[in-house]
């Protein structure tokens, strides 16, 4: 979290020498008790003796981008990598973009899709796997498919989208996802599928924006910085953008529960 802190400081113009020697108070987002749930949850939930396993939490206070916790590895001390931070493979967290871009583009929750697996579109064949267990549902709606999480159904989705591919992306950049991610998705059938790496507090960054109603903003940790006299610095001001449209926002939430 420091070496963060050290990071946004710098991108908002403060020296090397001001941050470690100038006598700042430096005033974080992070909530302690959120921060002590965090720890807490992560080690109720991650498997004993997988050393090589690395577990990120992050949450992302909708509507503001405020880091209210973050948890990125369990000794910075021993491995100076924070893996909130940093992309890996977000999986069926992906699909939400789907669901946008389906209702963005004249789709409904009552859409129906092949949830058949495996299903073969040229020379891909697709298997449900995960919560859908490798299950073959037939004829699924949308709603049911983010339920159940059916990966067959999303690449159908996918498949009947005019270029689908691309507006799946497109629909993860409305959330937030910046573009230095977004320019590594190729746009591929399965795209949906969550393989290609996003740090998890983008990927938590961009599902806040579908909770605040579709208001997009950029996620932050540093609230304010105050001089050794006491006089503030900078303040961190929260800007929103309406990114995805309401009723957009809340057909994709209501899929969700």
């Amino acid at each position: 979290m420091l070496d963060l802190v050290r990071k946004q400081m710098a991108a908002e113009g403060f020296l090397d020498s001001e941050i470690e020697g100038g006598g700042l108070r430096v005033v974080t987002t992070i909530d302690k008790d959120k921060q002590a749930d965090a720890v807490d949850a992560v080690k109720e939930v991650r498997p004993e003796g997988l050393d090589e396993l690395n577990t990120a939490l992050v949450s992302v206070e909708p509507g503001t981008g405020a880091v209210r916790s973050m948890y990125g590895g369990p000794d910075y001390l021993k491995n100076q990598l924070n893996w909130a931070t940093l992309g890996t493979q977000p999986g069926s967290t992906f699909k939400v973009f789907a669901v946008i871009a389906a209702l963005e583009n004249g789709y409904s929750l009552q859409t129906s899709l092949n949830g058949n697996a495996p299903l073969r579109i040229g020379d891909a064949e697709i298997q449900n796997q995960g919560d859908s267990g490798g299950r073959s549902y037939g004829r699924i709606n949308l709603e049911r498919a983010t339920e159940f999480s059916v990966n067959t159904a999303f690449v159908d989705l996918t498949d009947q989208m005019k270029d689908g591919e691309e507006k799946i992306i497109e629909a993860a950049g409305e959330a937030g996802l910046p573009e230095s991610t977004l320019e590594r998705i190729d746009p591929v059938i399965g795209v949906s599928l969550g393989y290609a790496p996003v740090a998890p507090v983008d990927m938590a960054n961009a599902y806040a924006t579908i909770a605040a109603e579709g208001k997009r903003a950029d996620w932050y940790v540093i609230e304010r910085v105050n001089d050794r006299n006491g006089a503030r610095v900078f303040k961190h001001n929260v800007a929103t953008t309406q990114a995805i449209d309401e009723d957009v926002a809340a057909d994709t939430l209501a899929a969700m529960q």
